[in-house]
């Protein structure tokens, strides 16, 4: 569109003058949907919404000159370390020897369910 109207032009100069274009197209197209909705909704609407749009521009004025207090986060904590349980120590065991269950003790069957 610019480039057959400014054949010559830089590549510069017709992104400006696209850039314009773009500006005055969206700027008249904003234009025309307040007009639509204030005829839409009436002139005390349309008013009240202005002043509305007045007072939060102005207090986006007065916090901007305000001071921000800085944001302070906290320290990042270790990850917890998980230590496993000690297992106990069997009792000599012959790993030849066949196990008889009717052989031991009633402390010693205990003492290999907690093992297992």
């Amino acid at each position: 569109m610019c480039g057959v109207a400014r054949p010559n032009a830089s590549e510069s100069q017709r992104r400006s003058v696209t850039e314009q274009q773009l500006h005055q197209d969206v700027t008249a197209r904003a234009w025309a949907k307040a007009q639509e909705r204030e005829q839409h909704q009436g002139p005390a609407t349309a008013a009240a919404q202005g002043r509305a749009e007045a007072a939060a521009a102005q207090r986006a004025d007065v916090v901007a000159d305000e001071p921000v207090a800085p944001v302070v986060l906290p320290a990042p904590r270790p990850a917890a370390v998980i230590v496993p349980a000690p297992q106990p120590e069997p009792a000599d065991v012959d790993d030849d020897q066949e196990l008889v269950l009717e052989e031991f003790t009633r402390e010693q069957v205990l003492d290999w369910r907690k093992a297992a």
